[in-house]
């Protein structure tokens, strides 16, 4: 796990990285990797430890997924809707203990679900998928590029985990921790991660379109 001054050198160290591929922004358009938002960052990721930390093994699980309207319902099947905020619960930057399981902020950037996302894995926290894995929701036609959620999965595949179908079939497909030496991924690494599977199309192994009814 990150000490702050450990996560802040991280964040900054990656920070021409991510902007030369296009991630050095918030979703207002603000810079990303100002100190401002790298402290917001820091907050995501500290207050996601502190959550895990306080509930121990009641806590099932990190929700990753693309977001969902009924539009979406519709078009790319299931995904993090209202309705499973509702029912798992949200964290951001407010976050000190018992948080929910989605991450959901008004100042999100790539970095801040990177911070999120890394938080679960130097926990060795477990990742269930809302999404299923069709290329739809892996492949953004209109941008041409990854989406958030494929940039999860490629990095949780790194990292040494793997895909395990839930006890209960109905809930879809889990990813655990297989290895040790996660514990301290950085932003470096993932986005290092990221940049190979997209170079080679390493992604595309990922997609596991869904078996006809």
């Amino acid at each position: 796990m990150f000490t702050e001054n450990q996560f802040c050198a991280a964040a900054k160290a990656a920070a021409q990285t991510y902007k030369d591929a296009g991630l050095g922004s918030t979703c207002q358009g603000e810079a990303a990797f100002s100190d401002a938002h790298i402290d917001l960052a820091w907050k995501v990721y500290h207050g996601g430890i502190e959550a895990f930390q306080q509930l121990g093994d009641r806590f099932e699980g990190l929700l990753i997924g693309g977001l969902r309207n009924e539009k979406d319902l519709v078009s790319q099947g299931a995904g993090i809707t209202k309705e499973l905020k509702g029912a798992f619960l949200v964290m951001n930057e407010t976050t000190r203990k018992y948080g929910g399981a989605i991450l959901d902020t008004g100042n999100w950037s790539v970095l801040v679900n990177d911070s999120w996302l890394l938080a679960g894995v130097h926990q060795q926290r477990a990742f269930y998928l809302a999404s299923d894995r069709r290329r739809a929701n892996l492949w953004d036609d209109q941008n041409n590029r990854i989406r958030v959620f494929t940039r999860e999965l490629v990095g949780l595949n790194a990292f040494g985990y793997q895909f395990v179908q839930h006890d209960y079939p109905a809930l879809g497909e889990v990813m655990t921790c297989r290895r040790q030496g996660a514990t301290n991924v950085d932003f470096l690494a993932y986005q290092g991660k990221i940049a190979e599977s997209e170079r080679t199309n390493a992604w595309k192994r990922l997609v596991k379109e869904p078996t006809p009814a």
